[in-house]
């Protein structure tokens, strides 16, 4: 393997003027670019990017930490910011949580050790003393999708209450009134979230919020069963089902379809989010709003590089609005 010592003499040029050219700062005349060029490409050599790193305090590395990678909408997003970071000429790295805080704590803590230029997240817990670590030692971050109050940092997302707004208000235009929402335990906390929308829609149709048909819990398939579950053991059990997420929604069809009950005839399910290009095979087909996450990924990628690159210097939030695609397993 051939060292930057071996193509500043094939090159005809000091060592330090190699790496100057390598890391592209300080002044390298033409002449000495196209005989580095020359030689680089005659030797075949490769910077070594860890003792790059090392003296320009940048990794060339940004890192998305999701809770599940096993959503399809996860792979969706993780395409479009890899886009980007190609362009940029960085590498992705993915770290998948699983929902488990201690594991995302771990990440944040590596990612920190390794000098990462940048994080997308989405959080998966209410603990900021990691998070605000990761901000002491000034590396930029912007919250995809969920956020932690008492961060001021960048934010792209859906827009939580148009989206849940729109999904009840066609099941009470399908004449639910005990209408069943399973919601993400940081529905409970955020102002803007996806239980906000789902309570405006019961009080434009004058209907009185019922904690008993509300049910918190991780944003997850096993969530959706057992929140179903328990929504089915009250007395007077609704007749629809809102759900915060796709996975939720998930575990709610797999409950129905495990206890005989028929979807949408004994009960209708709509989730605020689609399952994306796995809509087809999902049996009955689910009414939920259709999201641009491609260019909500797109989108979060883009802001990170302009904070990482001195582009901009307040805080900026995007919220994404959605489409609702009425389907079958809402229709009576």
């Amino acid at each position: 393997m051939a060292t930057i010592n071996q193509v500043a003499k094939l090159a005809g040029v000091s060592r330090s003027t190699v790496s100057r050219y390598i890391s592209e700062t300080g002044y390298v005349s033409e002449e000495a670019r196209q005989n580095i060029a020359r030689a680089v490409k005659a030797l075949n050599y490769r910077p070594n990017k860890v003792a790059q790193s090392l003296h320009t305090k940048s990794s060339s590395n940004i890192a998305l930490i999701i809770s599940d990678i096993s959503n399809p909408i996860a792979a969706i997003y993780a395409k479009g910011i890899e886009e980007v970071t190609f362009k940029k000429n960085c590498n992705l790295v993915i770290c998948n949580t699983g929902f488990d805080l201690e594991k995302e704590v771990q990440y944040v803590n590596m990612l920190i050790d390794k000098q990462i230029d940048g994080v997308i997240i989405a959080p998966c817990g209410k603990d900021t003393n990691h998070l605000k670590e990761m901000i002491q030692h000034n590396i930029p971050i912007v919250f995809f999708t969920r956020r932690i109050v008492g961060i001021d940092t960048d934010y792209v997302g859906f827009d939580n209450v148009d989206g849940s707004f729109k999904i009840t208000e066609h099941l009470l235009a399908q004449r639910h009134k005990r209408i069943g929402a399973i919601c993400r335990d940081v529905d409970y906390h955020e102002k803007a979230n996806r239980l906000k929308g789902y309570l405006l829609a019961l009080e434009s149709y004058k209907i009185e919020r019922q904690e008993d048909l509300i049910f918190y819990g991780t944003a997850n398939e096993e969530c959706g069963y057992y929140g179903m579950k328990q929504l089915m053991k009250l007395e007077n059990p609704p007749t629809a089902i809102y759900t915060a997420t796709n996975l939720q929604a998930a575990g709610v069809i797999r409950y129905c379809k495990e206890h005989k009950i028929k979807i949408p005839n004994d009960i209708a399910v709509a989730a605020f989010e689609s399952f994306a290009d796995l809509d087809p095979i999902i049996d009955p087909p689910l009414t939920a709003n259709v999201m641009p996450v491609h260019e909500a990924a797109v989108t979060a990628a883009n802001l990170l590089f302009d904070r990482i690159e001195g582009l901009t210097a307040s805080n900026k939030e995007v919220s994404i609005k959605g489409k609702l695609q009425i389907r079958e397993s809402s229709m009576s």
